[in-house]
């Protein structure tokens, strides 16, 4: 959150002197955009953070917008977001419709659920460079009051699973930490980890069908190279080609990729100055809404 450095009173009035910042992240944002999309989501995991942080101490910000989050400029990460000062008039794009005959115990109640309408439409801007809502001003307010997410598909085409997060937090009105913990913002480590869980206590036996966790086909097929690959193809009998013994190990289904990743997890590969957790788990682009649709049909797991 952004640092009162010094506060000035001059009778009627005063000065606060704030730490100095590029600018707020409205402006900010087509420089942003031009960085990584890792570099992106580190930036909504820093808003959802300073979130976490208010909201332990028992305060809602509710006024959570790109006009009121600013940009520092730092070695690495490039940027910090620091939440702006709350008490400013919220930009009416970011926060759900009203409803006035609410009595005020109710509307205090709905306040975190306000920050979260917020921060899911700035995350929204940060990863696809659009409001959910859409662009234009009018047209994000009418969007909101029928709850349209007319850029929905955009948010898709760049993450499957920050859409999720998106959408979720829109409509479901989950806590901070239930935000923090969406497989957006997990370690390959952890994905992994995940998976071994779900083979080793038989929850992948009650899959969908391919196409709902993203796999589609056959997913030996879409393997073409790399450590899966090559782990999936360890102990073959073929001759290297792709014959029907080089598959001898694993089955087509999709629980059968879950117990060759659950494999790999528990015995990776030795990689001389890499982590071989980190470099399987970017062929997994192949399955991109594996992740997001485990945890959206088994919720976190206990053992993890």
């Amino acid at each position: 959150m952004i640092k009162i450095i010094d506060s000035r009173d001059q009778g009627d009035s005063g000065e606060l002197i704030l730490e100095p910042t590029a600018g707020t992240l409205q402006e900010m944002l087509p420089e942003i955009h031009t960085a990584s999309l890792q570099i992106r989501m580190s930036l909504c995991l820093q808003l959802l953070t300073g979130v976490k942080v208010m909201h332990s101490a028992g305060i809602c910000h509710l006024s959570i917008s790109p006009g009121n989050v600013f940009c520092v400029r730092t070695s690495h990460p490039p940027f910090l977001l620091k939440l702006g000062l709350t008490g400013r008039s919220s930009d009416p794009a970011f926060a759900p419709p009203g409803d006035a005959s609410l009595p005020p115990h109710r509307i205090v109640a709905q306040q975190p659920a306000r920050d979260m309408f917020g921060s899911a439409c700035v995350l929204s801007m940060l990863i696809s460079g659009h409001h959910i809502f859409g662009m234009d001003h009018d047209e994000q307010l009418q969007n909101i009051a029928t709850g349209s997410m007319v850029n929905a598909p955009l948010l898709q085409c760049v993450s499957l699973e920050a859409h999720d997060l998106v959408q979720g937090m829109l409509l479901k009105q989950p806590s901070i930490d239930e935000c923090l913990a969406h497989p957006l913002f997990w370690k390959a480590k952890d994905r992994f980890l995940y998976i071994s869980e779900l083979v080793r206590t038989d929850k992948h036996m009650r899959l969908p069908t391919g196409e709902t966790l993203g796999i589609e086909t056959d997913w030996r097929t879409q393997l073409r190279s790399g450590l899966l690959f090559e782990h999936t193809r360890a102990g073959s009998t073929g001759s290297g080609n792709r014959t029907g013994k080089d598959w001898a190990r694993y089955g087509s289904q999709p629980r059968e990729l879950l117990r060759m990743l659950r494999n790999f997890y528990q015995h990776p590969p030795s990689l001389e100055g890499a982590n071989p957790l980190t470099e399987a788990s970017k062929e997994l682009k192949h399955f991109p809404a594996l992740f997001t649709s485990l945890y959206s049909i088994f919720g976190a797991l206990d053992e993890l």
